[in-house]
């Protein structure tokens, strides 16, 4: 399944290389775009092609909506409260539904991001 790994990776990057958290992962933000498209020069359909391909490997899966976007990590579990408040419940982990005490601030939003990404792929 192509859109879950290069998803995924993306997920990774955000997390692994730029500490950053997506924290609006669902389906709506992710985006396909051929690899032949009308207006990419070189493409099958730019040069004439009429019947171009439909295969996954023609396709690549963009994440997008960066609007939560930010920093991993909390100063206070009331300040984490406050984020996910603000946000639908619909793609929320468990643990931030149960916020409490215990909440991990430096994690909670990594462990969030890849719960709504298996929602999501569900």
């Amino acid at each position: 399944m192509k859109v879950a790994s290069q998803i995924g990776a993306s997920i990774q990057h955000l997390h692994e290389n730029l500490s950053i958290a997506q924290n609006d992962l669902k389906p709506d933000n992710f985006f396909a775009h051929k690899k032949s498209h009308p207006l990419l020069p070189g493409s099958k359909e730019m040069s004439g092609t009429k019947n171009p391909s439909t295969d996954d490997d023609e396709v690549y899966y963009y994440l997008s909506d960066f609007g939560f976007a930010k920093k991993i990590g909390f100063a206070t579990p009331k300040e984490g409260k406050k984020f996910f408040n603000q946000k639908p419940w619909v793609y929320l982990a468990p643990e931030i539904l149960a916020w409490g005490q215990n909440v991990d601030l430096n994690s909670v939003e990594r462990t969030g991001d890849v719960f709504a990404f298996g929602i999501s792929l569900f």
